[in-house]
């Protein structure tokens, strides 16, 4: 197996090394020549891979413990984990990590608009994985700067900044350290039975969940429509997205992209850079179809996405440096990346950056 990269290699987000630059080409990653591989996560500025032995790896800024350990930041080196690693996710900061076990271990920090926000109650910042008080967890997902994590009875808990309603509960002001202690998402009594949630994905600063019935309720940020209706406000309140037979969903910065079962593409939020990949529109305050169809998965981060098409991967929005695997910064079309990678396994986006792993 292999892995692919191209964008930024600014502050080593390409794990290349510190004397490589940015490229808009796919570039093999030599590290991982040969192992087998199952998923990788982008934050901002840093990569986590993982093998299917359940060892995770990391690379890049880690200036914020963002990658679980220290030595080398420009090349991947292994996070020390004591469990099987299953999933994980990241977001500017921070890192989490989901175990066998159905543990969630987090490093890095939470940040605010304020700067640092912390990790746990009693702790800044950690350059060492930090078990979460949670059990049973069988998904996760990180923002920005919070971390959603999904258990076996289908209640969502989360942590970490609430600056936008992300966490979707109150917390108080006189006492923001509690944001950082995990706990559930309060649910509406009277909409119980449409919340057997199979999925979560997060946008920066929003969060997306998935049920069984292929619907998704969406909390947090909604400045551009992002949550898929035009009340242009931060809010905890669940909103149902008007949409159905949802099967995936992700979040960039400030928009949302929904496949549906039939692999068509819907998208709303911000467009002013191309985020949502259609011309001559600058906001969509409401899932709105896309050109792209047959899409199998999708990831966003900031302000550019990529679409997997069988084996073709599509790109669309402003990636700078290369992270769109094409000479433009900006598409506001999807566009194949010229490349023939072998079989695609998985790829993920960060701020400025793309990683493909393949077969």
């Amino acid at each position: 197996m292999s892995v692919f990269v191209f964008g930024s290699n600014a502050i080593s987000q390409l794990g290349l090394g510190e004397d490589e630059g940015s490229t808009h080409v796919p570039t093999r990653l030599s590290f991982f020549d040969g192992m087998s591989l199952s998923k990788v996560r982008c934050g901002s500025l840093h990569t986590l891979v993982l093998d299917t032995s359940g060892t995770l790896y990391s690379w890049g800024c880690n200036d914020e413990g963002a990658l679980g350990r220290g030595g080398d930041e420009s090349t991947p080196e292994k996070v020390c984990l004591q469990e099987k690693v299953v999933d994980m996710d990241c977001g500017a900061s921070i890192s989490a990590a989901l175990t066998s076990s159905g543990h969630v271990y987090v490093w890095g920090t939470f940040r605010s608009t304020n700067g640092t926000f912390g990790l746990t109650p009693s702790e800044g910042i950690s350059f060492e994985p930090v078990k979460v008080p949670l059990k049973n967890i069988r998904a996760l997902s990180a923002g920005q700067s919070f971390i959603a994590a999904l258990d076996s009875k289908d209640v969502i808990y989360t942590f970490g900044s609430n600056e936008f309603g992300e966490l979707g509960r109150r917390t108080s002001e006189r006492n923001k350290l509690r944001a950082l202690i995990p706990d559930a998402v309060t649910t509406p009594r009277k909409r119980l039975q449409n919340h057997r949630f199979k999925s979560i994905a997060s946008g920066l600063n929003h969060l997306i969940a998935l049920n069984t019935d292929g619907e998704a309720y969406c909390w947090g940020s909604n400045l551009y429509g992002q949550l898929g209706h035009d009340k242009a406000e931060s809010t905890f309140n669940k909103y149902k997205v008007p949409l159905d037979g949802i099967s995936q969903a992700v979040g960039g910065e400030n928009h949302s992209l929904f496949v549906t079962k039939d692999g068509s593409l819907y998208g709303s939020g911000r467009n002013k850079e191309g985020q949502l990949g259609i011309q001559n529109v600058e906001n969509l305050k409401s899932p709105t179809k896309l050109g792209l169809s047959g899409v199998e998965a999708v990831r966003s981060y900031n302000s550019f996405s990529i679409g997997k098409v069988g084996n073709e991967l599509y790109s669309w929005g402003t990636g700078f440096n290369g992270a769109l695997g094409h000479e433009e910064e900006t598409l506001f079309e999807p566009k194949k990346i010229p490349y023939e990678f072998p079989e695609v396994i998985d790829f993920d986006v960060g701020n400025d950056f793309s990683v493909v792993v393949t077969k």
